[in-house]
């Protein structure tokens, strides 16, 4: 292999239902840390969409 490849490694994250809202604040936490510290002057308002998402509100519902 190249010294300069790219190598995606995959992982899968198993999650009991009592941990998703603990796991999903700290991924929240992990996402501002990258935007605010580690890349602060790139510009991440071309993937605010938010209209893309509601297209699947009727879709997509939790019960």
């Amino acid at each position: 292999m190249r010294d300069d490849s790219f190598v995606f490694e995959k992982h899968k994250i198993f999650l009991y239902k009592e941990d998703f809202g603990k796991f999903l604040e700290a991924l929240q936490h992990t996402v501002e840390h990258v935007k605010n510290d580690l890349m602060p002057d790139f510009d991440f308002s071309q993937f605010d969409n938010q209209e893309s998402e509601s297209e699947y509100d009727d879709e997509l519902k939790w019960e």
